[in-house]
């Protein structure tokens, strides 16, 4: 009678993936080779998305205060964080004292605002002259397209002031970190925007 035979269990292949992106595993060295490019294009991969979350989400943090500073009275932080939770958006503290920063806010008596007075010593006669004083660095018309350039983090702000006191001609507005597009109807009525905006700023 002869004995019956027994194999010895097979080690099952696994792959671990290392914070560095690179990969090992058991199965054979081509395999391995070949799969671990495949490792560190997606640790790249999610790199990329949560840079691209945070950009969105600054972008939209910063785009919402500015119009909840600018369209109500908010006396401090902790005011500002619940306005914020309320429209859907978390943030501590320490982010929202860094998002005022970046926008150019400043606390008066009144709650945080704009700044009130231009550079050249004299009170600007609207919100928009305000607001075109401190953020904007250039202007100027492009086709249909008026383009105005802002120091990083300070469009937003800028664009929503424009909003609200919108130029004669204009279709729309969109703003990006430092770049606000304004769309016209014609390119002559973005050359005359284009001035009314240099002069508000104290460009021209």
């Amino acid at each position: 009678m002869r004995a019956p035979r027994f194999s010895p269990p097979r080690a099952r292949p696994h792959a671990t993936l290392h914070p560095d992106g690179s990969a090992t595993s058991s199965i054979p060295l081509k395999i391995r080779t070949a799969h671990a490019p495949c490792a560190a294009l997606v640790a790249v991969d999610i790199l990329c998305q949560c840079v691209n979350n945070y950009a969105v989400t600054k972008t939209r943090r910063h785009r919402l205060i500015a119009k909840l500073i600018t369209s109500a009275a908010v006396p401090n932080q902790a005011q500002l964080q619940s306005l914020l939770l309320a429209n859907g958006v978390k943030a501590t503290q320490g982010t929202i004292s860094r998002d005022l920063r970046e926008l150019g806010v400043i606390k008066a008596p009144g709650g945080y605002t704009l700044s009130p007075t231009l550079s050249n010593g004299r009170r600007p006669t609207s919100d928009l002259e305000a607001a075109l004083e401190r953020y904007m660095l250039s202007v100027e018309p492009a086709g249909t397209i008026v383009v105005l350039r802002t120091e990083p983090g300070h469009a937003m702000a800028l664009a929503t002031v424009l909003d609200l006191n919108l130029p004669a001609g204009v279709v729309g507005t969109v703003a990006g970190d430092d770049t606000i597009f304004m769309a016209m109807r014609t390119p002559r009525e973005a050359r005359t925007a284009t001035l009314q905006l240099q002069k508000l700023g104290g460009i021209l």
